[in-house]
């Protein structure tokens, strides 16, 4: 399957929503497996992201060692076209559609969130 890095990226918080929901052994391990496929290139652009907070913002006073970038910033420019260069490139990636019986409650936003990946029946 063919993926930008911003659909990998999208994944993350509906991705931990779902491994949160109590689901059947067997769709448990899908989900898992779907969630181990996605974790590498995520953690790659999750930490080149990082590296252009860093770059392109300023030390967060609040939480040393970390950065922050906000629009009003001088390299918030910069650092939105680097993000944009970043997200929009894209991955091949072996996945298999996982299978949800409609009978688990999902929030919608992660089936919204998650469609290449998950059938709901």
């Amino acid at each position: 399957m063919k993926l930008s890095n911003a659909d990998i990226y999208n994944t993350k918080v509906p991705m931990q929503k779902l491994l949160a929901v109590k689901l059947p052994v067997l769709v448990g391990i899908g989900v898992v497996k779907l969630a181990q496929k996605l974790r590498g290139p995520l953690d790659v652009i999750e930490e080149v992201r990082s590296r252009l907070v860093a770059a392109y913002g300023e030390p967060d006073p609040h939480r040393p060692g970390a950065s922050k970038i906000s629009p009003e910033m001088e390299g918030f420019s910069k650092f939105a076209e680097e993000l944009g260069t970043l997200l929009g490139q894209e991955v091949e990636l072996e996945i298999d559609t996982v299978t949800i019986p409609a009978s688990i409650e999902i929030e919608p936003f992660v089936v919204m969130a998650l469609e290449r990946f998950i059938q709901i029946e």
